[in-house]
């Protein structure tokens, strides 16, 4: 009876370490990226098309494309012909500012379509003030109820834009997207309802390929993951252990020397021998011939090691 009772204590105990040290289940696969875009896609074009993929698309929460007040960037070439006219024909070197361009500057800017109050000028013969390379302009924005969904978590949308090379030796860049679903079977549908969807333009044909995206984090998600293991345990790990052990008795052995040493002239005995104290006694004793072998612990250490 005592053995069978040992038995099937040993049985449980194994199950239950193989149960602890059963690796956790991996993360699903939810990040798609959806790749070959045309090149010059508009990114209101793009969202309108995917709206009709999703899993819970109703009919009756379909949006329509609104114009929104955004920040974009300057161009820097029209900026420097601009300047290089006005320097030819008046000799100043400021550029002129058309009333268009100055309320642009000046008016009601927006970084990420988000309200700013308005830069004002100040003293009486002030200038409108600058806000850099970058100019307000009226960008067309997508809006549904469908999308809204993609814009708080556990779901996150992203678009990028393609580029177009001046170079013709250099491909073109094709516009790129990223949606993470919550589930693998919302991942499943999407992809069914969206690989190969085709966009046309003046006899050019592009299809969209969905697929599993390599990178499965996104930037809400990023701080989230789990930190270093060995982060705060220095003073668990046995080689710093050794290296403290091997520095006390260094240090002890330092305050020896040096007492012995300087006993006779009534001075202090060292309490710690560093870098700059070594540096300062070589400096003071004037040469090879008067310098002292000065090391510290971790010189010690070190040449122990490689000993």
């Amino acid at each position: 009876m005592a053995d069978e009772t040992n038995g099937s204590t040993g049985s449980a105990s194994r199950a239950q370490s193989a149960i602890q040290q059963t690796p956790p289940p991996p993360k699903p696969v939810t990040k798609v990226a959806i790749r070959w875009l045309p090149v010059d896609l508009p990114e209101h074009v793009f969202w309108r098309s995917v709206e009709t993929a999703l899993p819970w698309f109703d009919l009756q929460q379909v949006g329509a494309v609104v114009q929104k007040e955004c920040q974009v960037l300057r161009e820097l070439n029209s900026d420097s012909e601009a300047v290089r006219s006005n320097v030819e024909a008046t000799g100043n070197t400021e550029p002129e500012t058309t009333p268009d361009e100055g309320a642009a500057r000046l008016g009601e800017s927006e970084a990420e379509c988000d309200p700013q109050p308005p830069l004002e000028p100040v003293g009486d013969d002030a200038q409108p003030l600058s806000l850099g390379a970058t100019m307000t302009t009226m960008v067309d924005v997508y809006e549904s109820g469908n999308l809204s969904r993609l814009d708080s978590e556990p779901y996150w949308r992203a678009f990028i834009p393609g580029k177009q090379h001046q170079s013709r030796a250099k491909p073109a860049d094709p516009s790129r997207a990223f949606i993470l679903f919550a589930t693998p079977a919302e991942v499943d549908h999407f992809y069914r309802h969206y690989h190969g969807h085709v966009f046309s333009k003046n006899g050019s044909i592009s299809r969209a390929v969905v697929e599993l995206a390599a990178f499965q984090h996104v930037p809400w998600s990023i701080g989230t993951s789990a930190g270093d293991m060995l982060s705060g345990t220095i003073n668990e790990d046995p080689d710093f252990i050794a290296f403290l052990a091997t520095d006390a008795d260094a240090l002890a052995g330092a305050k020896a020397t040096a007492g012995d040493g300087v006993a006779a002239a009534g001075a202090k005995p060292l309490s710690h021998v560093s870098y700059a104290a070594a540096a300062s006694s070589s400096s003071t004793n004037g040469g090879p011939e008067g310098a002292k072998e000065t090391t510290t612990p971790l010189i010690n250490y070190l040449r122990e090691l490689k000993g």
